[in-house]
């Protein structure tokens, strides 16, 4: 399916849609069919719903087709911290600025190849970086997708494991780590003048 030509991008006030955009992430990250007998799994209440979370929502004709969430760390701690504990709380350690995890990027599967609207989302979320002032920011992404985020967004895969999310064993993800300042510099000169 073609990209949608009108699209909509804003942050989630109505945390009633929750559960759209876990079914939206759970069909994305395991290929399943969104719209028959959808799996939704949220792994984080507290922190889905905490004021240290912003969820981005991409939306066409009233229909949830993109999203991700930016956590910024807290007493309640980052998403990280349960699949890769030891290497989150090492980066904690030595981190001088704020610290923020990207987590549950995610379109839907008739735009799933839509580069566009990844990048819209991940351009989203730099600039949530900014606002929320993260200076440096974890991601946990599937371990297939790790080569287009280090295209993307110039990150650096920390650490990986298989892990178990939901009803799904042996899930392999990956722990990416970025600089926002350098993020911003790498996609200024990545996408500078390229149509999507």
């Amino acid at each position: 399916m073609k990209t949608p030509k009108n699209y909509k991008i804003s942050i989630l006030k109505d945390f009633k849609r929750l559960n759209e955009v876990h079914k939206l992430a759970y069909s994305s990250y395991f290929k399943t069919e969104q719209n028959n007998k959808p799996t939704s799994i949220n792994l984080f209440p507290l922190i889905d719903t905490s004021e240290n979370t912003k969820t981005i929502i991409v939306e066409s004709g009233g229909k949830i087709i993109g999203t991700n969430s930016m956590t910024i760390d807290g007493k309640q701690g980052l998403p990280s911290d349960k699949y890769f504990k030891k290497e989150t709380d090492l980066i904690r350690q030595n981190s001088t600025g704020k610290l923020g995890n990207s987590w549950k990027i995610a379109t839907s599967k008739e735009h799933g190849k839509s580069t566009r609207i990844l990048f819209d989302i991940l351009q989203h979320t730099v600039k949530l970086a900014v606002e929320m002032e993260i200076e440096t920011c974890l991601y946990i992404f599937p371990k297939k997708h790790e080569n287009v985020y280090k295209k993307f967004i110039n990150a650096d895969t920390i650490a990986e494991k298989k892990c178990q999310i939901g009803d799904k064993k042996n899930v392999h993800l990956v722990l990416m780590k970025t600089e926002t300042k350098k993020t911003i510099e790498h996609i200024n000169k990545l996408f500078t003048n390229r149509k999507f």
